[in-house]
């Protein structure tokens, strides 16, 4: 309403939105220098469909070089050709000029049928013309503005000064641009004002609350061009405000007990009282202490039931089943508390959304642990399935090393020293490796998943459990041999020890891979089905590949007397 005012003298024939919205429309560059068909420049400009469609047609025309229509020529033109059409309105050397197309827009536009008889025109391409082209065809082409009246050329003067101002990016002083929208000078100038206040750099414009209330009730309620835009109701808000101010200004300083009586003087309805008072200062404390202030749920619990549910600046605001609550919250947090901090340790619980074993959770612990290390000053311990995962997975490499070179060390004592070779424990704990090698390939071409455990597991019993079917095999070939060749002394040995090493190595391979479908518990169940796998891959590579072994190196498994 208060910038309404200003250009009130430019409102005629039109409300002050219409007319704001007709300069924003010439003012949209995209919209000006984007083509549109007649009936919407029609629509825009205000004025009539078919004329707008016979503009049209002469901007083709003056377009495509044709001569336009000269109004004070007169000759007479073949009737026929012309569909009817006056012929004073074209000039002959415009129709030589003039395609079919161009002919059939130029009489459509008149209102002229075309001959049935004559074969009918392909349709031509719609004509689409700029607002900003249009504007400059209409006034500059003597013909056309010869059809427009004063008031029309004037009204589409500016509306070309406007448009090509946009388009250019041209800025206007206050004065300029006061003769081109037909403004006051001073309602021009005022609205500068306005823009440059509310648009531009104003970070100078500096003043304090009390000059600017002193200023309204002083000098602005004082002019009556501007007091009539208060009413009594914002007026009473401003002296209230003033006497506020000055209070403060004062710098005295006030108890809760003699601002409420400062309070009450400038509101008299019952909304200040000193506990509300009180709440304030309390508030405006916390917010001056600092900006970050935070505090645990025990504190905030503990503080409730100790301090506020007894305080009877709060009685108001807290009832017996509130109370009650929060001495409950109190109590619960303290029972609670004592299962999270003891004497010496207190545990921290960490609750995250990462799967318990993957590269991301792996990842985490690593930066968890290295945090610890940064922060903590004594001892810490971290447990839970994804630590233990992560910690397996530090060491397993080693560990696996570890045991697999103490495991076949043993092997290897116990068989050399048993049969006083080096040859025979080298081929018998090679052979029983290649199971347990084979058994870990079986498992992954067979999609089973290993646990740490279960590996280790599995290890030590094909280590030490299937290398006797290698040793009593070995011993029956080492008898034959004393008396037979080598292909006679395979086969005694394979008649020696086959009853034995099927009948006990299908039983551990059978009753192991029974437990191992059907055990319910994860754990036993793998460590079943992987004994039983590794167990047959190590009765296989002892029956199949251990006769060659043991053919190819004859001489350093059977000792010659000499």
């Amino acid at each position: 309403d208060t910038y309404a005012g200003m250009i009130a003298d430019t409102t005629e024939g039109s409300s002050i939105t219409e007319q704001m919205q007709t300069l924003q429309t010439f003012t949209d560059v995209e919209a000006m220098t984007t083509p549109i068909p007649a009936d919407q420049m029609a629509a825009l400009l205000g004025m009539d469909a078919a004329q707008m469609q016979t503009l049209y047609s002469y901007y083709q025309m003056s377009q495509s070089g044709a001569v336009m229509p000269d109004a004070n020529q007169t000759q007479a033109m073949d009737p026929a050709m012309l569909g009817g059409m006056d012929p004073s309105m074209i000039d002959p050397s415009m129709y030589a000029n003039m395609t079919p197309e161009q002919l059939a827009m130029l009489q459509a536009s008149m209102g002229v049928q075309q001959n049935q008889t004559a074969p009918p025109a392909q349709p031509a391409e719609p004509v689409l013309v700029s607002v900003q082209d249009m504007m400059h065809f209409l006034l500059e082409s003597e013909q056309v503005s010869t059809m427009l009246d004063a008031e029309t050329v004037a009204q589409l003067s500016t509306a070309q000064a406007l448009i090509d101002a946009s388009v250019e990016g041209s800025a206007y002083t206050a004065q300029d641009m006061a003769e081109l929208l037909g403004m006051d000078s001073k309602s021009a100038e005022q609205l500068y004002l306005v823009h440059v206040s509310e648009y531009g750099d104003t970070s100078a414009w500096m003043m304090s609350v009390q000059q600017l209330v002193n200023f309204i009730l002083t000098d602005v309620l004082n002019d009556q061009a501007f007091a009539d835009q208060f009413d009594a109701g914002q007026k009473k808000d401003l002296r209230t405000a003033k006497t506020l101010i000055d209070a403060v200004v004062s710098g005295k300083a006030h108890t809760p007990q003699s601002m409420t009586q400062l309070m009450q003087s400038l509101d008299n309805s019952g909304s200040f009282n000193e506990n509300t008072i009180s709440l304030l200062y309390l508030y405006r404390d916390s917010l001056n202490d600092s900006e970050e202030r935070t505090m645990t749920l025990e504190t905030l619990a503990s503080f409730l039931a100790n301090h506020i549910v007894d305080d009877p600046k709060y009685s108001e605001m807290i009832d017996d089943t509130m109370r009650t609550d929060i001495q409950t919250m109190y109590d619960e947090l303290q029972e609670e508390r004592k299962q999270l901090v003891g004497d010496n340790f207190t545990l921290m619980m960490i609750d995250t959304t990462l799967d318990n074993e993957s590269a991301e959770t792996n990842d985490f612990i690593a930066k968890l642990i290295a945090r610890c290390e940064e922060t903590l000053s004594g001892e810490y311990y971290l447990i839970g399935n994804s630590v233990m995962n992560y910690e397996m997975e530090q060491s397993f490499d080693q560990e696996l090393l570890t045991i697999t070179i103490l495991t076949a060390l043993s092997v290897f004592l116990v068989v050399a020293l048993t049969f006083r070779s080096i040859a025979i424990p080298a081929i018998l704990v090679a052979i029983v490796q290649c199971g347990v090698y084979v058994t870990v390939t079986a498992n992954g071409l067979l999609g089973y998943s290993i646990y740490y455990l279960a590996l280790l597991i599995v290890q030590c019993i094909l280590m030490g459990a299937t290398i006797d079917y290698a040793i009593l095999y070995t011993t029956y070939y080492q008898e034959f041999r004393r008396e037979h060749s080598i292909f006679k002394s395979l086969v005694g040995a394979y008649n020696g020890s086959i009853h034995t090493i099927l009948t006990s190595g299908l039983i551990i391979t059978i009753v192991t891979g029974v437990l191992g479908f059907m055990s319910a518990d994860p754990t036993i169940a793998q460590i079943c089905r992987v004994i039983s796998i590794g167990a047959a891959s190590a009765i296989t590579l002892i029956l199949l590949a251990l006769p060659s072994l043991l053919a190819v190196f004859d001489k350093y498994v059977v000792k010659k007397n000499k």
